[in-house]
């Protein structure tokens, strides 16, 4: 079964704003704890699925990012959560820098 979302950040959104929302896919597989694997650097947490976006927070190099089992239209970018100092942060990850902790 094919499944997918649209992310809102405000109920009352213009057209414009509604254009820019992201076409989501659901992939089970995906969901689930993460390790980031950078060499040294952060990882940025974004706004949206792609290098242009505001970052939301950096999240250091072996921390855990949580998958909720979305990606976006591309398939190289995870929609999950960070937490940091009792804060949940959610946003996009690249996978490319991401590792299943079950796999470590």
């Amino acid at each position: 079964m094919n499944m997918g979302a649209r992310i809102a950040f405000d109920s009352e959104c213009t057209q414009d704003e509604w254009e820019k929302i992201v076409p989501l896919t659901a992939v089970p597989d995906l969901h689930g704890e993460y390790r980031v694997v950078t060499r040294n650097e952060p990882l940025n947490l974004r706004r949206e699925p792609n290098t242009e976006s505001r970052v939301i927070v950096e999240m250091p190099k072996d921390s855990t990012f949580m998958s909720y089992g979305f990606t976006d239209e591309s398939g190289e970018w995870l929609l999950g959560e960070y937490a940091l100092q009792g804060k949940i942060y959610a946003g996009y990850a690249n996978k490319q820098y991401l590792k299943r902790k079950e796999n470590d």
